[in-house]
């Protein structure tokens, strides 16, 4: 195992066509050594905060318990988390399990453009994006360039309305395009 993999959040992305939907499930897996990690901090913390409880001011005391909590939630979505993703003739929906709790989120197709891959960062993990509106949709969290481009290619396969509906560009009509003809 490479010394990266200890660090790298792994991701399984499973895209299925099914009867007019395109369906991507992913589940991220956090890296075992950074869950422990985690917790021997979170462990820490909770020794130290209980060590010297009684020594605390009220304000400190105030301030473990939510620190102790936002810790304790934070492992708990490293464990749990996943995201939904189905494409259909009327909607992009997006539903994220967090730590058992789905969030659900649907756009209309119509009001969706400029659909593609976005590139990763330090500050973005995820695969794709689209504008439903003026909004910026975010979703296929932690999915690599290449399981990025294995969703809209199996869109435009399978659905090509719709990919071709979420990917036009605003204010761009479709008769002042020229098509090349080339293959």
């Amino acid at each position: 195992m490479p010394l990266k993999d200890l660090w790298t959040t792994q991701t399984n992305v499973e895209v299925v066509a099914i009867s007019g939907t395109v369906r991507v499930e992913i589940h991220s897996r956090t890296p075992v050594l950074a869950i422990l990690l985690e917790i021997v901090g979170l462990g820490w913390f909770v020794w130290a905060a209980l060590r010297g409880w009684h020594e605390m001011t009220l304000v400190n005391q105030v301030i473990a318990v939510p620190v102790l909590l936002s810790g304790a939630i934070g492992v708990a979505y490293l464990i749990t988390r996943s995201e939904l993703i189905e494409f259909d003739q009327q909607s992009l929906t997006i539903r994220r399990n967090i730590l058992g709790w789905e969030y659900t989120s649907r756009y209309p197709v119509d009001g969706c453009s400029e659909l593609a891959w976005c590139v990763q960062d330090e500050e973005s993990k995820f695969g794709l994006e689209c504008k439903s509106g003026w909004r910026k949709v975010k979703f296929a969290r932690n999915a690599s360039e290449e399981q990025a481009r294995e969703i809209l290619a199996l869109l435009q396969h399978e659905l090509p309305d719709v990919a071709q509906k979420m990917g036009r560009m605003p204010g761009v009509d479709r008769e002042h395009l020229t098509k090349l003809g080339l293959s």
